[in-house]
């Protein structure tokens, strides 16, 4: 099961935003948890795996998205979602906010008001999609993929483009690192049938960083790529565009958790 949380938030006093939003999305909801279950909110935090949850960055009533800069007013309505794929961890979030009274402080000059507007419950059989000749991913936070190198070193590699390769890898590790054992996927077939059928046509991207803490950047791409599919009566087919639909939920790429990789297939 997949739980998609719709939220609404306000800051108690004007608030200039000197980070991510998706940042600031996945902070409130730590301290929410942390509220109710402190060891795991930090085990999540400390953990270098794949995480249970997603946010996204705040949009405003216009759907338009605050990235890192500007000015989160008290007298307006910011929006956001969390996607969670563990139903405990959306129990705990839920019990946190209600015993803070839907009051997160996050520092002695930052606080916010949050509150659930909307929850959807999906079967992961909610997910198929039919698949087509010519599909579009829009790339609408920026986005990275994380490269493996040969040997481990300190610094990562990151791919600035949307290979097909990379988007089925990034999804298909999440999707089998959390659905039914019944559910999961041959990593192995699915990405040899992309490499072989899959491939993009056209693309317009541009390079997009944001600021994270600490002086920390995330740079990434901002865009769309529109892809070719020669074999769209393979059964990987339909599994592929199924991962697709997943990403639309989960993100794709590097940090997802966070709310860089979000995407909208068209």
């Amino acid at each position: 099961m997949l739980y998609v949380l719709n939220l609404r938030l306000r800051p108690e006093k004007s608030t200039h935003l000197t980070f991510f939003s998706g940042l600031l999305v996945l902070k409130l909801f730590l301290r929410t948890l942390s509220e109710v279950r402190p060891e795991l909110a930090r085990e999540l935090h400390e953990s270098k795996s794949l995480k249970p949850y997603t946010c996204a960055p705040l949009w405003t009533r216009r759907g338009e998205f605050i990235l890192d800069t500007g000015v989160l007013r008290p007298e307006y309505w910011y929006y956001t979602r969390i996607v969670f794929v563990r139903r405990d961890l959306l129990d705990y979030f839920l019990q946190g906010l209600e015993e803070l009274g839907y009051r997160i402080q996050l520092s002695e000059d930052l606080t916010f008001y949050l509150y659930p507007t909307h929850l959807r419950v999906l079967e992961y059989s909610d997910l198929e999609e039919e698949p087509t000749e010519y599909f579009t991913l829009e790339f609408r936070t920026p986005t990275r993929f994380a490269v493996r190198r040969s040997r481990e070193l300190r610094r990562p590699k990151f791919r600035l483009f949307p290979l097909p390769e990379h988007v089925a890898h990034s999804l298909v590790h999440h999707w089998n690192r959390y659905a039914p054992p019944d559910l999961r996927i041959s990593e192995v077939e699915l990405l040899t049938w992309v490499r072989d059928y899959v491939y993009e046509v056209s693309y317009r991207i541009r390079k997009l960083s944001v600021k994270l803490t600490r002086g920390r950047i995330a740079v990434g791409f901002v865009g769309f790529c529109r892809y070719r599919v020669e074999d769209v009566t393979s059964p990987q087919a339909h599994t592929f565009f199924q991962l697709l639909r997943y990403g639309e939920l989960v993100n794709v790429g590097n940090s997802k958790s966070m709310g860089l990789g979000l995407v909208k297939l068209q």
